[in-house]
């Protein structure tokens, strides 16, 4: 896989968009997910500010994420007139 696949993309803001990505680096597999700008001709550029994993770490960020996920229902239950934001 010479070049990042694209698996999603959605807006963080009206200029800015989170990216994640399935590639390749040194022979081996990666999951990443970056931060992308709008530069002023309209080309979508990375940051710095992003991970790029081994995709054999991919099942650890995955529990990370369910982790998360579950912390926050159970501050949604804490308090219900919160709207996530």
């Amino acid at each position: 896989m010479a070049e990042d696949v694209l698996v999603h993309e959605f807006h963080k803001s009206a200029d800015e968009m989170v990216r994640a990505t399935i590639g390749e680096f040194r022979g081996r597999k990666t999951v990443g997910i970056r931060i992308f700008y709008e530069d002023v001709d309209g080309d979508w550029k990375p940051t710095k500010k992003g991970i790029t994993l081994s995709a054999e770490l991919f099942p650890e960020l995955k529990k990370a994420v369910e982790m998360i996920e579950a912390g926050l229902q159970q501050e949604e239950q804490k308090d219900p007139s919160a709207d996530g934001e």
